[in-house]
């Protein structure tokens, strides 16, 4: 097996071990649950709007004059799900999908819960690709297509953009459309035609849903007509409640970083760093952090051309956001390579409302001019004016940080916290890993933007 291939195993084995506790394997496989010839297992509400749903040549098909009305699946206790379907409009129209849904219990809403939206192309991001929630306050609209949303423990709605979404070009118009609907915890996504629509991550305890019923809407207004064919449920293990905390109870005082050691990268792979073409050594000092929205981070300092300590570095970064199952290609935060050493993440809000990611690590100014000579160069290369250091083992904290939950990065400098701590001997080491995170703890008490 090579290097490449254990590094997966070994963060998604000691993620698995703290923050699943249990893994959500399903109790059984995909149930087909429209039989594609009657409506058994299904009702309508209102019931006196039963004619607007029926079956022909094996579509389940929603036609209104108008009026509104949903057809719902008989189990009311669905907590964690799959969901997979295809739908056609055969006109404009407004649709959707009820999640955890309530019948009955809403003065507003025939169905009261989550509702990921379905529309014709062309009605508009907050339709179609978007998710609502029906019968109680929030704003109806949770989320927009092409968006991810956190609702914190207040209510407040925090947004960020998702990556290589769904787009109308993505979906057919009159055709047929795949639908996949991923309910976890109080974390939920659905998918068109295999692109991720919009993206709920609900904190909030006072309105949140935790399981109930699924169901297809007709939405009152214009004239409507669409078809739905292979509906297919499976039901998923509950979630250990424990991935829904923040990360201080998840992993206790120790964190993450203490139970993976090295993590380890393809030796034999060449990457493009400041436009050369150079080998990755082994990672060091992994430092992992569970964000706002549910992402597991784990940041580490990749080794440049060898694996001695003195080596260039790069702050390597990978992420999961299924809770450690997978994680994605590593990626590098900082643009030039650095002589960097101890590191620290952590994440913290803004008086702007905004979550920043930060990534504190120390660079060794003698280091710098050692490899790099010409304090000129290293002004161009890395914006340091190393003249300004005047103590043999000087160092600079660096912050790389993020507000966009870790897809762009950028740089801020603290010159005013240096000490004399890094040389050969290994007590000194120590002390200067201790005095970082010291100052971790320092800035992270004065937020600034």
């Amino acid at each position: 097996m090579h290097r490449r291939e254990l590094v997966k195993p070994i963060i998604a084995f000691a993620l698995a071990c703290l923050l699943v506790g249990s893994a959500a394997v399903p109790q059984d496989d995909f149930t087909t649950i429209f039989d594609g010839k009657s409506l058994a297992g299904w009702h309508v509400v209102p019931p006196e709007r039963a004619g607007d749903w029926f079956v022909r040549d094996g579509l389940l098909i929603g036609k209104s004059n108008g009026k509104g009305s949903d057809i719902i699946w008989k189990a009311d206790d669905l907590a964690d799900f799959e969901l997979t379907l295809s739908y056609r409009f055969r006109t404009p129209g407004n649709s959707g999908i009820h999640i955890r849904g309530e019948t009955g219990t809403s003065s507003s809403h025939r169905v009261k819960g989550y509702h990921a939206d379905l529309g014709h192309v062309g009605i508009g991001p907050d339709v179609l690709g978007g998710w609502d929630f029906h019968g109680i306050p929030r704003g109806d609209n949770l989320v927009n297509r092409g968006q991810r949303v956190t609702i914190d423990e207040r209510g407040r709605k925090h947004f960020t953009k998702i990556e290589d979404t769904v787009t109308l070009k993505d979906i057919r118009k009159r055709d047929w459309n795949n639908v996949k609907v991923v309910v976890r915890g109080h974390h939920m996504y659905f998918s068109i035609n295999g692109k991720v629509a919009s993206e709920v991550i609900d904190n909030e305890l006072a309105k949140r849903m935790d399981r109930g019923t699924i169901g297809l809407q007709l939405h009152s207004g214009r004239p409507m007509t669409i078809e739905f064919r292979d509906i297919r449920l499976k039901r998923l293990e509950p979630q250990d409640s424990k991935t829904e905390k923040g990360f201080d109870e998840v992993v206790g005082d120790q964190g993450i970083s203490d139970v993976i050691e090295v993590f380890q990268v393809d030796r034999r792979k060449h990457h493009d760093i400041d436009g050369t073409q150079r080998k990755v050594g082994a990672g060091f000092q992994p430092s992992v952090l569970l964000d706002h929205e549910g992402t597991i981070h784990v940041f580490f300092q990749a080794r440049l051309d060898g694996s001695h300590d003195r080596a260039e570095k790069m702050i390597g970064h990978v992420v999961s956001r299924d809770y450690g199952r997978t994680f994605s290609d590593m990626r590098f935060i900082n643009r030039v390579p650095m002589q960097t050493y101890a590191m620290s993440s952590f994440l913290r809000e803004l008086p702007s409302g905004k979550k920043r990611i930060s990534v504190l690590t120390s660079l060794s100014i003698d280091e710098t001019v050692k490899r790099l000579k010409d304090p000129g160069l290293i002004k161009e290369r890395l914006g340091i004016d190393v003249t300004t250091f005047s103590r043999r083992g000087a160092t600079l904290i660096l912050e790389l940080f993020s507000d966009d939950a870790g897809h762009t990065w950028r740089r801020k400098d603290h010159p005013g916290i240096a000490d004399r701590v890094y040389q050969r001997n290994g007590r000194e080491y120590y002390l200067a890993f201790i005095n970082l995170i010291g100052q971790v703890r320092r800035i992270e008490a004065g937020p600034y933007s």
